[in-house]
């Protein structure tokens, strides 16, 4: 594509500027980019199919050629997520969002962490700044932030809040958000069989397990459905 001058003449986009870790990169020996790049889609193929040492290992061989990427620091932050060592996942997270500062997916994840260590409100302030970042189109991962802000909101006594923010969407929204708001506020006022009765309206609406695994899982980490590794039931 091109563009044409006042002039008449056309005029080539310009090319989108590298990051410097980009610049350094092609600056490599082409063998050592291929030696790299391979590694690296082993890893996240390996993090993909629940090899979470093997991910790690073959991203400690791709940092060994060319270190300091955002790419393989998430690679490594999220095998150490699975593994639930969430100290070096926030590590790798961190230095990984210094060289890719605008990747939501990485403040996410730091947001996660302070979530699933029960850090409320650090876990809150991060999930309000993944939001802006987000368009329209994104609504899958929109929708399971807002609903992480509504259970951050439940533990952190805000509860007025988090009932408003349960309003913003109804059963006709195409997301679990409305079924799993609910059950929320019930379990936090102790209901638990309307709690699960909304969970149950929710797997009858979305048959799809893999639809609701992130709710499930949020649930589960919050400690309103006991966990299958022997998390508390409530905290």
């Amino acid at each position: 594509m091109s563009f044409s001058s006042l002039d008449g003449q056309e005029i080539a986009p310009e090319a989108p500027k590298l990051l410097p870790y980009q610049q350094n990169f092609t600056n490599l020996p082409k063998e050592k980019r291929i030696k790299f790049l391979e590694l690296l889609s082993q890893a996240q193929i390996l993090l993909t199919n629940s090899k979470y040492l093997e991910s790690l290992n073959t991203t400690d061989q791709a940092e060994q050629i060319f270190p300091d990427t955002p790419e393989a620091s998430k690679i490594r932050g999220d095998s150490l997520m699975q593994l639930r060592i969430f100290d070096q996942a926030m590590t790798a997270y961190e230095k990984s969002l210094t060289i890719s500062p605008n990747d939501y997916s990485l403040m996410f994840n730091i947001a996660e962490i302070h979530f699933v260590t029960k850090k409320w409100q650090q876990s809150y302030d991060l999930f309000q700044k993944v939001i802006p970042k987000l368009s329209k189109e994104q609504k899958e991962i929109l929708r399971i932030t807002e609903f992480k802000i509504l259970l951050n909101l439940l533990k952190l006594g805000r509860e007025s809040e988090a009932i408003t923010l349960s309003k913003k969407y109804d059963y006709m929204d195409d997301s679990p958000f409305h079924y799993y708001a609910e059950s929320a506020l019930a379990f936090h006022k102790h209901s638990e069989t309307e709690a699960y009765e909304w969970i149950a309206k929710a797997k009858r609406v979305f048959r799809n397990p893999q639809i609701l695994q992130a709710w499930q899982d949020s649930m589960v980490e919050i400690g309103f459905i006991k966990a299958y590794y022997g998390g508390d039931e409530s905290q």
